[in-house]
């Protein structure tokens, strides 16, 4: 697709209009198919056995089908629609995007487009081979800080896109109890050395179809490899912790997609701040607290956002200029 082909912003407007009259409110879109560099597609979310490396090679197979998106994905080397969604309409096509744009109060309601002037939310299907590597996604206040949105994020995995479990059917989340502070750094200071252990301080829990959690931003997980559908913030950010899974490199730091814009100084100072914000509380306390049937249910006596505070780049050890 190229952007000669599509009609352009600011000949939306009729052909919009169109659309929705003709669909009684409801647009068509086409599929939004997205790569990842670091994972195998897990091959169950009807993708054509000769499209899922489309891309390249070199940009990895596809194995994420996002569903009414405004959110560019933040891959590197991406093409200049990648996670944006596309309406079609008698053989004419456009951005979800520019519809919001064109028609924001038509589109999502006049108290959403007020407040967020845009559609804040998308969901996916996410389907690998194996595991994602040991992540998370910033909260709000810290991914401000590179003028970008933190993402929290929920998972359901649907029976009938689960045929088989592939690799590892197991998310691991958090940090144990008595993790110390010390030895996430040391994991992070020996990412280029191969497996740089970070999952010997965590713990996996395994899926079940037919149900799913909340991940709130800040929390570490490494999403297993069932079939997930994923409701979730409109942004892509997130952070590294796991050097390898499955014997492959993750390519790019715990900084990698929210801190790149910034100065040594100022991510240090920042990552300095997080550290502040919450250190009353041990670890192991606030682990105490943890709901091991419903991994991310907060019980009573929960200290708000300890955790993940903790939990983020807080204890990543800065990049190099």
């Amino acid at each position: 697709m190229t952007q000669s082909n599509i009609v352009q912003g600011d000949n939306v407007g009729a052909v919009l209009s169109s659309a929705l009259d003709a669909g009684g409110g409801l647009l068509r879109l086409t599929p939004t198919w997205v790569p990842r560099s670091f994972l195998h597609p897990g091959k169950r979310i009807k993708l054509h056995p000769e499209d899922y490396y489309a891309y390249g090679a070199h940009r990895g197979g596809i194995d994420e089908r996002w569903f009414a998106s405004t959110t560019d994905a933040a891959n590197e080397g991406r093409v200049w629609h990648e996670g944006q969604s596309f309406c079609s309409f008698e053989g004419q096509t456009f951005l979800l995007k520019d519809a919001v744009a064109e028609a924001g109060e038509r589109m999502i309601g006049k108290a959403m487009f007020d407040k967020y002037q845009r559609w804040p939310v998308y969901s996916k299907f996410f389907d690998n081979m194996g595991p994602i590597p040991h992540h998370m996604h910033q909260k709000f206040e810290h991914a401000e800080l590179t003028g970008q949105e933190g993402k929290p994020e929920a998972y359901y995995w649907p029976p009938q896109y689960n045929n088989c479990d592939n690799n590892f059917p197991y998310t691991f989340f958090g940090l144990e109890p008595g993790t110390t502070k010390a030895q996430v750094r040391k994991c992070l200071e020996d990412w280029s050395k191969g497996d740089n252990g970070i999952l010997y301080l965590s713990k996996a829990y395994r899926l079940k179809r037919g149900t799913g959690w909340l991940v709130p931003p800040g929390v570490l997980h490494a999403p297993g490899s069932l079939c997930t559908y994923e409701p979730q913030w409109g942004s892509d950010v997130f952070g590294m912790y796991q050097s390898l899974v499955e014997g492959r490199e993750s390519r790019g730091r715990c900084w990698s997609r929210t801190y790149r814009k910034t100065s040594t100084r100022t991510w240090i100072s920042s990552s300095s701040n997080w550290i502040g914000k919450r250190t009353s509380t041990p670890i192991s306390k606030t682990m105490a607290t943890w709901n091991r049937s419903s991994p991310i249910r907060a019980k009573a006596g929960w200290t708000a956002g300890s955790f993940t505070v903790w939990s983020t780049a807080s204890s990543c050890s800065a990049p190099r200029s």
